[in-house]
């Protein structure tokens, strides 16, 4: 994982979890929270237990063709819910990078 933001020594070079890599090969977006239908998962492999982000959007990074990242915004504040903005803000992230990566 390769970290932008405060959490980077939570985040930086661990592998990531089998339920986040099963969203980036599904290469749909997701908004997920600690309540409803779409539940906060754990970010890398050896988290354990209760997720620590509270809400969080995922936009996988697709480059021909195939997933080679995600584009993750996450909260740890209990009253923060991810909505429409911060979904298209991931999603335009992840496909400027997928775009990068194929020139």
């Amino acid at each position: 994982i390769a970290v932008a933001g405060a959490p980077k020594k939570e985040l930086l070079d661990k592998r990531v979890s089998p339920a986040l890599e099963k969203i980036m090969e599904e290469k749909t977006s997701v908004m997920l929270s600690a309540t409803g239908e779409n539940r906060m998962i754990n970010m890398t492999a050896d988290e354990e237990g209760t997720p620590k982000y509270t809400s969080g959007v995922i936009a996988p990074i697709i480059s021909q063709g195939d997933p080679i990242g995600a584009v993750m915004l996450l909260s740890k504040e209990a009253n923060v819910q991810m909505g429409e903005l911060e979904r298209k803000l991931a999603e335009t992230a992840a496909s400027f990078l997928g775009k990068q990566m194929e020139q």
